[in-house]
């Protein structure tokens, strides 16, 4: 048993390397470029101000375009350690980490040593994914609560026991995905049910729970924009999905529009 745990170790340090080797390195080079500047001062804001909910950019001008929890996270390391570039985006880091390590340890459970090698060490290898862990990355914070979140609902079919804090606990993980950017939580909650109908698992119990996981995700990652309408009414859903969704589908952010992510996809994987 020694062995296995030895050998398993040694299956994960390896991409973890690959990932600190390309992330650590000259991680305060450059400058408080693009999204990280503005991430970076809007978080940092919130905890001056005092007021968690929402912040601004410009006086009278409330920041609409994003969910708080990245900017409370990476806000609050740089209010406890200073206003730094190796602070502001070592959070991304960890968010990464985290992401790699769900990665490994449920492809562990699912199958050997040798596939959870390869899926750990082909995201590691992933341009996109090592690139965002140099800047304030919202993206890889959605992605650590999303893979989480559907991870805990795989477990809970299959174990069939603790279903309901299992169901409890993937919509406060679903939720907190909807914390950090608009949407993709409640898209990966569909892939998680398209999965369980695919596979022929959701039966009576399992639907019940997965409604139990979006009524609570909708409370966690909802609660938030029912205050914002309640504040600022239609400037808020223009500002959040118009300028965030709509805008990027019509090409009004860039001039791909809607393609603008595949042919991402395709260029960087």
């Amino acid at each position: 048993m020694f062995s296995d745990t030895k050998y398993s170790v040694w299956a994960l340090l390896i991409p973890v390397l690959w990932l600190l080797t390309f992330s650590v390195p000259h991680l305060d080079q450059g400058d408080f470029r693009t999204d990280t500047g503005r991430y970076a001062a809007v978080g940092l804001q919130m905890w001056d101000r005092g007021d968690l909910l929402f912040s601004y950019t410009q006086p009278e001008s409330p920041y609409f375009r994003k969910p708080p929890l990245g900017f409370w996270i990476h806000g609050a390391v740089m209010k406890l350690f200073g206003v730094d570039l190796t602070v502001a985006r070592a959070p991304s880091i960890v968010a990464a980490l985290g992401t790699l390590l769900l990665t490994f340890w449920w492809v562990l459970k699912q199958g050997n040593r040798t596939w959870a090698f390869a899926t750990a060490l082909v995201l590691a290898i992933t341009y996109e994914f090592v690139r965002r862990t140099r800047e304030i990355s919202l993206d890889h914070w959605q992605l650590l609560f999303m893979l989480a979140a559907t991870i805990v609902v795989l477990q809970a079919v299959q174990r069939r026991e603790n279903g309901w804090g299992g169901a409890t606990l993937a919509g406060v993980l679903f939720g907190l995905s909807l914390l950090v950017k608009p949407l993709g939580g409640g898209i990966a909650f569909g892939i998680a049910g398209l999965w369980l109908i695919a596979t022929r698992r959701l039966d009576k119990r399992t639907f019940i729970q997965m409604l139990w996981v979006f009524v609570v995700m909708m409370v966690v990652g909802g609660a938030w924009h029912v205050y914002m309408y309640a504040e600022f009414g239609q400037a808020f859903i223009d500002g959040y999905l118009g300028g965030e969704v709509i805008d990027r589908l019509e090409g009004e952010v860039n001039p791909v529009g809607w393609s603008y992510y595949p042919q991402l996809w395709l260029a960087t994987y």
